[in-house]
């Protein structure tokens, strides 16, 4: 089980489509690709989302591979900066 709510894009789709009826209020953990999928974000603020925790390992490239977490060297943080 992964408490990164939206490991599985399609699936937090329909639990954000779910919710929608409920009108509550929520918050989870994320990781940045979420940002890359515009329908998915307009769905979790539809489903009553407060906030995200996202969690970095690291933004230097060596530590993260040397950590074997190739998956946050795709995210490539720089697209992120704001």
């Amino acid at each position: 089980m992964d408490d990164n709510i939206i490991s599985d894009h399609e699936a937090a789709k329909s639990l954000f489509r779910a919710l929608i009826p409920h009108r509550i209020h929520w918050v989870s953990q994320a990781s940045l690709d979420m940002l890359d999928d515009p329908e998915l974000m307009e769905l979790m603020m539809e489903s009553g989302c407060l906030g995200h925790v996202v969690g970095f390992e690291s933004v230097d490239t060596d530590s993260l591979r040397g950590m074997g977490k190739h998956q946050n060297l795709r995210t490539a943080f720089g697209r992120y900066q704001e």
